[in-house]
């Protein structure tokens, strides 16, 4: 009978519902006790979640509820745990109407701590972390800020205007460490029988994937790639010239990175490896959209349009992890296998010429305190002082040659390490 069946799940959801609601007052009480004791007991918040979520009394879906906002419907039951991370900090950074706060006001005079409010964080200063601050994209007209929160990561999107006026747009929860993340564990990356430290960046459950804590190897693209000679020859003039070689290297940079890397680990024990920047659902994901514009279609009959990739998001998933579980410094500079395009439309003088910088091409690079980008193709349009104009008869194609070194990502059974 459908309506017997019906009311028996709705019966084990409400005595599921109770048996949660119980444990949540409970661990209240514990936590209010805390305050006035020398000695706390209480659970934290994460693990009593565990405990609830291996009893199989809340879903992964309710647990995440409850670390967003602080509470969660079982039945008919709304059980609170406590105002949320999240919350709390909307109320440090945001006004009462919803303004955000100009961040320039939230920290000292220095810049490094951020300044206490009993309202919402009372312990701000040693609670809130600043972490690192990134363009939000490649237009480069806002920025990220990374804070790091209950070892949680957050970021706060800020337009770039006067550096008077910081005044915060969103915050947006990015990422929290879940298993053995962060933890350093020992890998024999060469099969010679010594051990390097590696950092395991994702525990997929079953298995790890683990980052290099050093930086191996050296590579080099743009022109001077070793595969540049099979670029296209655009123009059709039986030469390869180093801007086209630069384009065949920029297109396959991830390929490039991610083979590179599998090169590197001796280890027959890898399930797979791919490079720092990379796609971790998909290593070999790209955007494959060509690039075009005005300025590319009527610059040397198009020879440049549609011919170039554009850029891509891959590295963002791993560099907010690192970002996190190295505390905002990440270490030396490496090569992610990701893409950018930045775009400067404004006249630069270089010499006492007028320079009119457009698209750069460009390889994301993983630096100490976050993301940025090393150029392999520049297309610089080139005019007389006090002289722009749009498309100009004389251009100035930059083509570098760039080499860094790599960080791999190996993915190994979870008991290797």
């Amino acid at each position: 009978n459908g309506g017997l069946f019906g009311k028996a799940r709705e019966g084990n959801l409400e005595t599921r519902g109770a048996m949660v609601e119980e444990k949540a007052e409970v661990w209240k009480a514990n936590v209010e006790a805390d305050k006035y004791s020398s000695n706390p007991t209480a659970q934290t918040l994460e693990e009593l979640l565990n405990d609830l979520e291996n009893q199989k009394l809340i879903t992964t879906e309710e647990r995440e509820t409850i670390e967003t906002t602080g509470q969660v419907t079982i039945g008919t039951r709304t059980i609170t745990f406590g105002e949320s991370d999240l919350s709390l900090l909307q109320k440090y950074f945001f006004e009462e109407n919803g303004n955000g706060k100009n961040l320039i006001n939230l920290v000292n005079v220095d810049g490094e701590n951020f300044l206490d409010d009993p309202n919402s964080i009372p312990n701000a200063s040693k609670d809130i972390k600043l972490l690192t601050a990134q363009y939000s994209d490649d237009e480069r007209n806002s920025a990220y800020y990374y804070i790091k929160y209950n070892n949680k990561e957050y970021r706060l999107l800020i337009p770039i205007g006067d550096e008077s006026l910081l005044i915060i747009q969103k915050l947006e929860f990015v990422y929290e460490p879940k298993g053995r993340e962060g933890e350093i564990v020992k890998y024999d990356s060469n099969n010679d029988g010594e051990e390097e430290d590696w950092m395991i960046l994702y525990d997929n459950g079953e298995n790890v994937e683990i980052i290099s804590m050093e930086v191996m190897g050296s590579l080099t693209l743009g022109y001077n790639d070793e595969k540049a000679n099979e670029a296209e020859d655009l123009d059709n003039d039986g030469e390869l010239d180093n801007a086209e070689k630069a384009i065949y290297s920029y297109n396959n940079a991830i390929t490039t990175l991610n083979e590179y890397c599998a090169s590197l680990i001796k280890n027959s024990n890898k399930i797979s490896v791919r490079s720092v920047g990379s796609n971790p659902e998909d290593p070999s994901s790209e955007n494959t959209t060509l690039y075009t514009s005005d300025y590319l279609e009527n610059l040397e009959n198009g020879k440049y349009n549609e011919k170039i990739k554009s850029s891509d998001t891959n590295y963002e998933e791993d560099i907010n992890r690192l970002l996190l579980l190295y505390e905002g410094h990440i270490g030396n500079t490496c090569a992610a296998a990701s893409r950018a395009i930045s775009y400067r439309d404004f006249g630069e003088y270089r010499d006492g010429e007028l320079f009119i910088t457009f698209p750069k091409f460009e390889l994301r690079v993983v630096e100490d305190m976050g993301c940025s980008s090393s150029t392999i193709l520049e297309i610089n349009a080139q005019g007389s002082s006090g002289n722009p104009f749009l498309y100009p008869e004389d251009v100035i194609k930059r083509a570098n040659t760039i080499t860094y070194g790599v960080r791999p990502v190996v993915k190994i059974s979870s008991n290797e390490v």
